[in-house]
């Protein structure tokens, strides 16, 4: 006969024999209690790279945000609406979110201007990335982190690739330089349109404005496998240049490519354009708003400028 008596934790066995014997066996076994179920501690809510830069949340300097990692930069240039006095957030909005990490690849820019341009002289604003110690916007006209000037170039390129959506007719992707003499002024800019609009397209039309100044000029180029024109004008503001740079063929529209800036240079210096003492502080790569809503994702924005160190006589690439 068999029998349990359970005592606090214990579990008794007891066994009889049959036909009244007087033997009683009592076996202790123990009963362990089930381990209570782990506290998992919740895990910490993910990290985020995913920033968001717009006109009133952002550093700024000289009337200009930006975000800098490295070499690289996103800026949102509203200048011309911030010059007739537009008000962000209730005339036009400007959205730049990018990844601090990654920055220039990934970041997007968002924006919304009004549907009609403010005329056929000025653009709403710039939202761009750069490349460079500084850019002109934030550094002003002076020489301050400067690279290197032209003569020490040994080579430079830019490879870019965007999306473009939106209102595209008030929209022109276009890379800029500016140079500087040892004063500090600006002597140059030159502008690569690969994704020209009408408004740039007028612009850098010998029969216009910048073509009809005095010992205005043009030259053709060819860079990844286009054919460009090139508009020299010597009277840009007073003193300055500006050198146009536009696809020869008014249908084309390049949003993935590549740019050889020292064939431009060269093309340039070869024909008494630029100085070479002049001083270069880097690139910038955007949309030109003219007017409406509209993005641009930067796929890609790298940028290598291999240069000859005066100081030290070895190459360097920045």
């Amino acid at each position: 006969m068999v029998r349990n008596f359970p005592i606090g934790g214990l579990l008794l066995l007891s066994l009889s024999a049959c036909g009244g014997g007087s033997e009683t066996a009592s076996v202790p076994i123990i009963t362990i209690p089930a381990a209570p179920a782990a506290v998992v501690a919740p895990a910490p809510p993910p990290v985020s790279n995913i920033a968001t830069l717009t006109a009133n949340l952002s550093v700024r300097q000289n009337g200009v945000d930006y975000y800098q990692f490295g070499k690289y930069f996103a800026l949102n240039h509203s200048w011309g609406a911030e010059k007739i006095g537009m008000v962000y957030g209730r005339d036009y909005n400007v959205t730049v979110t990018y990844d601090k990490f990654a920055l220039p690849k990934g970041t997007e820019f968002v924006w919304d201007y009004p549907d009609a341009p403010h005329d056929n002289t000025m653009v709403y604003g710039y939202p761009s990335v750069a490349f460079g110690k500084t850019t002109l916007g934030l550094s002003g006209y002076n020489i301050d982190n400067s690279i290197t000037q032209i003569k020490n170039i040994q080579n430079w390129t830019q490879h870019y690739d965007v999306t473009l959506k939106g209102d595209l007719k008030y929209m022109n992707l276009m890379s800029d330089v500016w140079l500087f003499d040892s004063t500090g002024k600006i002597a140059a800019e030159i502008v690569v349109s690969s994704y020209p609009n009408d408004h740039v397209n007028y612009w850098s039309d010998p029969k216009n404005f910048f073509g009809q100044q005095a010992n205005a000029h043009t030259h053709e180029i060819d860079m990844d496998n286009v054919k460009f024109d090139v508009l020299v004008s010597n009277e840009y503001q007073g003193d300055k240049k500006i050198v146009f740079v536009t696809p020869s063929d008014d249908s084309v529209r390049i949003s993935r490519g590549n740019i050889d800036w020292m064939r431009v240079l060269n093309l340039l210096r070869e024909h008494h354009d630029i100085n070479a003492e002049w001083y270069v502080k880097g690139v910038e790569m955007g949309v030109e708003v003219q007017a409406g809503n509209g993005s641009m994702l930067v796929n890609d924005f790298s940028v290598s400028i291999a240069y000859l160190d005066p100081v030290t006589r070895a190459y360097a690439i920045y």
